[in-house]
Order: structure tokens, then sequence, then C-alpha cells
């Protein structure tokens, strides 16, 4: 999130497996909508309807619909767009043109294998500063969704993942304890995975979310990874076994409040991409800027600001830290930084 601080003086800134075999053969409807994997079954209520503790900056998400997705997301999408986000969906080929108009491109589950032109896009997409955000389901053919999570190290398992202790009430429910500290599962302790798939993530250090010890799926005896994130050039992605929190049957009123905060957790992260800072450049002789800069933004940015600012793809650490030295000369005005 930006914030935004006038100065009129001088500014110095530093930004600073185990193949396992039968288990939980439980019989379950493919055909169920909300792909929690039971037929006419939703978990119960457990907690009441609470709004999302969190404050969204507005963004734009673009859902791929190009490859016969048809899962229904509007119960979180709808949350998105009532909160000043923009919400479309592609039905034609995946460009970089296209997809350079938005901040997330969300992905659901899918079995058609992307072009290598569509490909190559969203991997330039996610260089030049993008999010995208691609789900698997439990045993789907996901060729699709692999065909882009590949790219980045990350696949969907054919499986489900179970939990025999620690569950919302039924073993293709797990809760999911396990998770790394991340802005992704800040105030989050735990959430439901409403039978979801494992992955494989070639980076261990990229597996935020996973089963604990009595946890299983069909490569794992315990500890199955469900949530993963990347970060790839100047963009970021995340990996979901699970897209059935999105669906209106669950979003709001069923998910507990920091199941929600989940998904507001990813969207957020996704949509800004690792930056130190932007300088507004209404007058940039006045600025010296320090570090490796370039001068083409993400989409967010450049829709609320122009094309006329820098910004720095940094890690806040080492060469990647990024200092300003601002002289601004008295009684010229106001400038300001966003940081």
């Amino acid at each position: 999130m930006l914030k935004r601080l006038s100065v009129v003086f001088l500014i110095l800134l530093f930004l600073p497996f185990l193949p396992v075999s039968g288990y939980g053969q439980t019989p379950f409807e493919l055909s169920d909508s909300d792909s929690d994997g039971v037929s006419g079954v939703i978990p119960p209520q457990k907690y009441p309807s609470l709004a999302i503790p969190k404050t969204l900056a507005p963004g734009k998400m673009l859902v791929d619909r190009s490859h016969g997705q048809t899962f229904d997301v509007s119960g979180f999408t709808d949350y998105l767009e009532s909160k000043s986000w923009t919400v479309d969906e592609a039905t034609a080929l995946i460009t970089l043109d296209l997809l350079s108009g938005y901040d997330v491109f969300l992905i659901p589950y899918t079995s058609i294998i992307f072009q290598i032109s569509e490909i190559v896009a969203v991997r330039s997409y996610v260089q030049e500063g993008g999010g995208i955000w691609v789900f698997g389901e439990y045993e789907k053919d996901l060729s699709g969704s692999n065909s882009v999570a590949s790219q980045f190290g990350v696949n969907f398992n054919y499986d489900m993942v179970y939990d025999p202790t620690d569950n919302e009430g039924w073993d293709v429910w797990p809760t999911i304890h396990l998770l790394e500290p991340h802005p992704i599962t800040n105030g989050v302790s735990s959430f439901g995975y409403y039978a979801g798939c494992s992955l494989n993530v070639n980076n261990p250090e990229d597996v935020i979310g996973k089963g604990d010890d009595d946890a299983y799926a069909s490569v794992y005896t315990s500890y199955p990874p469900v949530l993963s994130k990347v970060e790839y050039g100047n963009g970021r992605a995340v990996f979901s076994g699970d897209i059935t929190p999105l669906n209106p049957s669950y979003y709001p009123s069923i998910l507990r409040v920091e199941e929600r905060l989940l998904l507001s957790n990813i969207v957020e992260w996704l949509e800004v991409s690792p930056l130190d800072g932007i300088v507004d450049n209404a007058d940039i002789d006045q600025f010296r800027v320090v570090g490796s800069w370039g001068t083409a933004p993400p989409p967010a940015i450049r829709d609320l600001y122009g094309p006329d600012f820098r910004y720095h793809a940094g890690g806040g650490t080492g060469a990647k830290t990024a200092t300003w030295d601002a002289e601004v000369p008295e009684g010229s005005g106001t400038y300001e930084i966003f940081v």
C-alpha cells in the first residue's frame, strides 16, 4: 500500500515422496459446483459473518475464462468490486498487451493447456511486475493450470489432501495451521482447505502453508504443501490447490474472518510488485535517485500516477536498497514522495 508524504526540505529516505496408495477413497460427486468435495454439503457456519478487517487499495483483476473455466469465483470478486476494484474476464487469447492493463491475473483450475505464446506472455507479465494467482483442485486434470504453474517451479498433483484429526468437520477439509511468516499469512493462524490438492514446489522456501504431521495426500505421507508464493523478476505469483473459498456459497458467510483475511492478503501482496518507492516527477531535476531504477511502472501505479516517475524493484537489503536524496529549493512548492 502506498503512503504519501509531502516534503519541502532536504530528504534522505532509506527504503530499506513417498508414493502412498489406498488412502481415504471416499466417494465424492465431481460435479459439485462449489468444489468442496461433497455434493450438496457445505461446512457448518461456525462463525458469524463479519467484515474483513482490511482496506484494499483499488486495483484491477483479470479472471481467465479463455481455457474452459466455469467455476464461480464471484463471491470474492464481488467483494473486490465493492472495494472499488475492476474485475474483468478474459475470453480470448492471453497476450502481454491484455495482461499489462491489470494488477492481478487470476487463473481458475483448468485442463486446457496454455499456448506457448500465452505462457510467454504470462511470464513476461510477471517479470515486469504483474501478479498471478493460479488454482488447482482436488482429483482433476490440471494440465492447463500446470502449464503455467510449472514455469514458476510449482505443480499441482492429481490428489486430495486429508487430515483425520485437524479439520473443518470432515477429513477432506483439513485445517491448515502450519504457516510460514509472510505478508500473506499476516494475521492468519489457520484456514480451511475445502477438498483441495497438494502441490509440488521446487523451492521449499516458497511453501507458506502445509498440512501437519498426520495430513497426507497421494505423494505425501505428511506435511503436504497447499499454498505457495513465488517472486519472479519484478512480479509475484501465488498457487493454491483449493479454489472453493472464492465461491459465493462460501464467501463471505461461511468463511472465518481470518480465512477472508488470507484472500485479501494474497491480493494485496500480488497487487503491488516489490517496490521500495515511487517519486512523483513533477520536477525530477530536483531528485537524485540512487540504485537500479527503471521507467516501466506496473499497471496499478501507472493508472494512478501516470508514466513519468522512477521506480525501483527492491528487496529492502543490500544492493537492492534504494536511497532518495531530494533537494527541494526554498519556495518551490510541494513535492510528493510515495513509499
